[in-house]
């Protein structure tokens, strides 16, 4: 068994002996190293050559076949494209969702608030950088729709950021959440109240 261990070894790497490594000795001598002039062993060269064939195989597939990528992408970016289609309401957001009137939501809504917008209305919906919540005069409309796209959208060139997207987003039943909590602010009276900004007056 040992001796079949060792020929199969042998013919696969072709490996010399240490007694007879003087055989394939080379004349070439640098500060006391000398150099063994040894084959390619057979397992790297089938190696290379199944390597050699497929680089020529893929080269003819992907670049000379009628096999492109970007004609596999462009195929499948036109099929989510047709599915996205047909099935709009898997990818359309609701912005028309009714405000939450239940003490769970309005808390949930209200940590919501308190770690992501207090900084800049106020715990207490007063306002600071961002408007006051509390009194009906609003900059981009008031009730549930236009509190959640305001959310949900953000406000160009201010701090008002989208909700929706980014890091730390909220998802939508979040956004709907602090919306209703928002809303829940309504008639409340702040500490420190801003002075009403806007001019859309809700509720009337």
């Amino acid at each position: 068994m040992s001796n079949e261990k060792k020929s199969f070894w042998s013919k696969w790497t072709k490996a010399h002996d240490i007694e007879t490594e003087e055989e394939i000795l080379l004349d070439h001598n640098y500060d006391g190293i000398q150099e063994l002039d040894n084959v390619l062993p057979p397992w790297w060269v089938t190696g290379f050559i199944i390597t050699v064939i497929i680089s020529i195989f893929y080269y003819i597939m992907i670049f000379q076949g009628h096999y492109k990528q970007e004609d596999e992408l462009k195929a499948e970016i036109a099929e989510f494209q047709a599915y996205k289609k047909a099935n709009p309401e898997l990818f359309k957001e609701n912005y028309d969702l009714p405000a939450l009137t239940d003490a769970e939501s309005l808390a949930a809504g209200k940590a919501i608030y308190t770690t992501n917008c207090a900084a800049c209305h106020v715990a207490d919906g007063g306002g600071l950088v961002g408007p006051n919540l509390t009194d009906n005069m609003w900059k981009h409309g008031g009730g549930m729709k236009n509190v959640f796209t305001t959310i949900s959208d953000g406000v160009p060139n201010t701090a008002m950021r989208a909700w929706k997207s980014g890091g730390g987003a909220l998802t939508a039943v979040q956004r709907q959440q602090v919306s209703s909590f928002v809303l829940s602010l309504q008639g409340t009276t702040p500490a420190n109240p801003k002075a009403a900004e806007g001019s859309v007056k809700w509720p009337e």
